[in-house]
């Protein structure tokens, strides 16, 4: 089964990365990489980590959600129709979301 890689802490040299205690400053570089400093010097070179990789280095699987209308997903009657009442409160892009939920 897939598994969350995010979750790992360490550089792309193999350093682990101390958030807690040491982490300064953060920068998105592209996607699944970011990059931090440990300091808020413009001197200090930035250390590398990718977060789409776990802690051996290999790639990671993708994410695989169960659809939102599986059985195992369904909610019950009463909450499926108070939702929809509360549909007016949702911008329309989201309304096919709610409208497809399946109750028991």
């Amino acid at each position: 089964m897939p598994y969350i890689c995010w979750l790992d802490k360490k550089t792309l040299d193999g350093n682990t990365v101390q958030f807690h205690d040491k982490v300064r400053w953060i920068k998105i570089t592209e996607y699944s990489e970011y990059e931090y400093r440990t300091t808020f010097s413009d001197t200090e070179s930035w250390k590398k980590v990718n977060i789409m990789r776990d802690s051996d280095g290999d790639d990671c699987d993708a994410l695989q959600l169960p659809s939102i209308t599986s059985p195992q997903n369904n909610i019950k009657k009463a909450k499926y129709d108070d939702i929809q009442k509360q549909l007016k409160y949702v911008p329309s892009v989201h309304h096919d979301l709610y409208k497809k939920l399946t109750w028991a």
